[in-house]
């Protein structure tokens, strides 16, 4: 939405300035004709009177049709006051008669009158002409005005959306300056992220070794801790075999006490049966 924006801000200028360039180009147009139409009735222009205008487009403070609207009147007025002025004035001649000035009126002659007649008919004409082309010029004056009160109701309304536009594409300039630092951060995360993983790779490249390595440690150590087992085992066989031994050589101790004569003790020194001593069955048998 934004570069939609922005392309329209530019299409509205754009359509400004062609507005502007139409409207010089038909206001040069229009002074172009009305020089070759008055050029062709042998008028003189008045130097004077005819203004170079400031041509503007139509939002700024000058209006352009009421510049030169005030420019046609003023050569136009210049024109028929001149022709105004060239009235029928019939020819007299001063007649001296007794001394006295008397001033009488003589007929034109035949030439004369015709030529006067015609001036007169040119003036009408001309004078019917220019009026029906000033009226033609107001009416297109108040076209005129009217196009450029609407031209400049439509150029207020677009003067606000340029700008409205143009605050819009500030915002747009700022969220894209802030996109593009955003954009920078997370290629930066990006770039760590990659780095952290390949170090995480690398980390389990290694990790495996070791576990190997601890692997075949602790395969050794169960070994040996099956063989300590085992051997533990073969010791206890050993130890319960003792005792069995040990216990069999008590049973035969005590059935050898029992077989002792009862008057064979320690004090009257006589021997038991088979044996120097008493304690020596004891000795043995530790």
């Amino acid at each position: 939405m934004k570069e939609r924006e922005v392309q329209a801000i530019h299409e509205i200028e754009k359509w400004l300035k062609e507005r502007e360039i139409q409207q010089q180009e038909s206001l040069v147009t229009k002074g172009t004709t009305m020089e070759a139409n008055l050029s062709t009735d042998g008028t003189p222009l008045d130097a004077s009177s005819v203004t170079k205008a400031d041509i503007k487009p139509s939002y700024d403070s000058v209006i352009i049709s009421e510049v030169h609207h005030n420019t046609f009147e003023n050569v136009f007025a210049h024109w028929i006051q001149n022709y105004e002025q060239r009235e029928y004035i019939p020819n007299t001649y001063m007649v001296n008669d007794n001394n006295s000035n008397i001033i009488s009126d003589i007929p034109n002659m035949g030439l004369n009158r015709g030529k006067e007649e015609h001036d007169y008919v040119d003036y009408e004409q001309q004078h019917a002409l220019f009026a029906s082309l000033i009226n033609n010029l107001k009416c297109d004056v108040e076209k005129c005005n009217k196009v450029n009160r609407e031209a400049q109701q439509a150029n207020a309304l677009l003067i606000n959306e340029l700008e409205r536009y143009k605050e819009k594409e500030k915002h747009f300039s700022k969220d894209k300056k802030v996109e593009s630092q955003y954009c920078k951060k997370i290629k930066l995360l990006n770039d760590d992220i990659s780095n952290l993983k390949s170090q995480a790779c690398q980390n389990d490249k290694t990790f495996s070794k070791e576990n190997g390595k601890c692997d075949e440690y602790v395969q050794s150590l169960l070994k040996r801790k099956n063989e300590q087992e085992m051997k533990n085992q073969e010791f206890l066989k050993q130890l319960y075999d003792r005792d069995k031994k040990l216990q069999k050589v008590g049973q035969t101790d005590q059935t050898l006490c029992m077989l002792l004569p009862k008057e064979d003790n320690v004090n009257t020194g006589k021997h038991g049966l088979g044996f120097g001593n008493q304690y020596d069955v004891v000795n043995q048998s530790y």
